[in-house]
């Protein structure tokens, strides 16, 4: 048995049937009084819905940081296939194109090489059905949030097995 486990992004990637599965086999996997730190996005309503928004957000809110650090949650977030729960590369890519005389190539670029390999995108749920679905295995102890521009979607969650 464990007495900590970290997951950094590990539960964004999967399907909901299998985060069900990991978080039932973390959980065993810990001693009684054990932790589970996952690092994992989450969605609230009201968020930016497509890259006009996210650009109007970040240009008003944080020019100065990182273009792809800036605009990842929420584009990640904004584009995600209602059907399959996961992130629509191919539609956040082409909508993009749309906004690349805006950005500048260089801002283009750094999305284009990040997405190069990108096939499915991330799951990322809204943050009451997350913490639905961590509340059948765990006890949720304390929800940690970093200090950078997306920190508020970005959380880390500390957890007792039940």
């Amino acid at each position: 048995a464990y007495d900590i486990v970290l997951g950094d992004h590990v539960l964004n990637i999967l399907r909901d049937e299998d985060r069900h599965l990991v978080l039932r086999n973390v959980a065993r996997a810990l001693t009684h009084v054990g932790l589970f730190l996952p690092r994992s996005y989450v969605s609230y309503p009201n968020m930016p819905r497509n890259w006009g928004e996210i650009l109007d957000f970040v240009d008003a809110r944080c020019p100065s940081v990182h273009f792809f650090t800036a605009t990842a949650a929420y584009a990640y977030i904004a584009y995600t296939n209602s059907t399959t729960g996961f992130t629509d590369i191919g539609k956040l890519m082409s909508e993009l194109k749309r906004y690349r005389r805006r950005i500048g190539a260089n801002r283009f670029r750094t999305w284009a090489d990040r997405m190069a390999n990108e096939k499915d995108g991330i799951s990322i749920r809204r943050r009451t059905v997350f913490e639905k679905q961590l509340a059948k295995y765990y006890r949720i102890l304390l929800v940690q949030q970093g200090g950078d521009v997306y920190a508020r979607y970005l959380k880390i969650h500390v957890l007792q097995p039940l």
